[in-house]
């Protein structure tokens, strides 16, 4: 199992046509679970989140993904 987490912060951004960005923050996590041994070999979950803070509730964005890969014994 892994676990990773992203912090970005953005500040006084501006841009091409000169006009000031709202300031920005991010963060995102991702979980692996990879089982090594068992029934459960060759499974692989992973679970993502993301938040993006764009200055407005409308640019605002949340992510969340849910992805489950398989390996199957005759293609290892």
């Amino acid at each position: 199992m892994s676990f990773i987490v992203y912090y970005t912060k953005g500040r006084n951004a501006t841009a091409v046509n000169n006009s000031q960005l709202p300031d920005t923050d991010e963060i995102a996590a991702t979980v692996d679970y990879r089982p090594q041994d068992g029934w459960l070999k060759g499974l692989w979950l992973r679970v993502r989140y993301a938040y993006g803070d764009r200055g407005s509730p409308v640019a605002d964005r949340r992510d969340v993904r849910i992805i489950l890969n398989y390996r199957l014994g005759a293609l290892q």
